[in-house]
C-alpha cells in the first residue's frame, strides 16, 4: 500500500514541478482566453459579416457567415 502511495506521491510531486515550467499562456484560468485569440475572434467576426452575402432568408447566408469565420481563425492558426 505504501508503494502505490509513493507512487502517487511522486507523480503528484512531477506534475506540480511540470506546471511551475509552464508559459503564463498556458496558465491562464479556464475560461479565459489569449489576447491573441481574441483579436482573432473579432477581425474575423468583421470579416464574415462583411464577405456574407445577405440573400433573404433561408438563402445560406448563416453558413456562409460560419464557413467564412471557420477559414479566418485556422489561418490565424486557431480553432474556430
Amino acid at each position: 500500500m505504501s508503494i502505490v502511495r509513493n507512487i502517487c506521491l511522486g507523480a503528484l510531486g512531477s506534475l506540480a514541478a511540470m506546471a511551475g515550467n509552464l508559459p503564463a499562456a498556458a496558465q491562464q484560468q479556464p475560461g479565459q482566453i489569449s489576447e491573441a485569440r481574441r483579436a482573432a475572434i473579432e477581425r474575423c467576426v468583421q470579416q464574415a459579416h462583411q464577405e456574407a452575402i445577405a440573400q433573404g432568408p433561408n438563402s445560406g447566408e448563416q453558413q456562409q457567415r460560419y464557413l467564412i469565420y471557420s477559414n479566418c481563425m485556422v489561418a490565424a492558426g486557431f480553432q474556430p
